[in-house]
């Protein structure tokens, strides 16, 4: 077998070392997090009861209650959608007018309106009476339109 340099060796002793110790520093980053182990003789527990304390929760966290309105929905198209909360007078119409730019705000109320409009006539030709109803409207500014 042929000798090797001494250049040779010291490259390959460099990179064996670089290789360990990136090894070394990528492993606490791979392997799944476990926490930290506790006694067996904590509380006298039996190692079954201690095993199953000792396994993380993986349920979600607890997030505050936030209640869903339950509504029915009337109808939606690109205009507008109707909904209404069930056994109520209580509808939400969602205009769906369209402000790209800060000089398009008349055309914006413009729209508003038309859509405000058509949404009550849809209403209306439905057999809703409007004006016998508790309507929000979303955005809330088309109210006074």
């Amino acid at each position: 077998m042929k000798k090797l340099s001494r250049n040779k060796k010291i490259v390959i002793v460099l990179l064996l070392g670089v290789l360990v110790i990136g090894a070394a520093m990528a492993y606490p980053l791979l392997r799944p997090y476990a926490p930290p182990n506790q006694s067996n003789q904590t509380n006298n527990q039996s190692p079954e009861e201690t095993e199953a304390s000792e396994t993380p929760d993986t349920s979600k966290p607890e997030q505050p209650e936030t209640p869903v309105k339950e509504y029915e929905l009337i109808t939606e198209n690109e205009k507008y959608k109707i909904r209404r909360e069930p056994d109520s007078n209580n509808y939400t119409i969602t205009l769906y007018a369209i402000i790209n730019r800060p000089e398009q705000h008349d055309q914006y109320h413009e729209q508003l309106r038309e859509y405000k409009q058509e949404a009550l006539q849809y209403l209306q030709s439905n057999g809703v009476d409007a004006s016998k109803l508790d309507i929000t409207y979303d955005p809330a500014e088309a109210k006074d339109l």
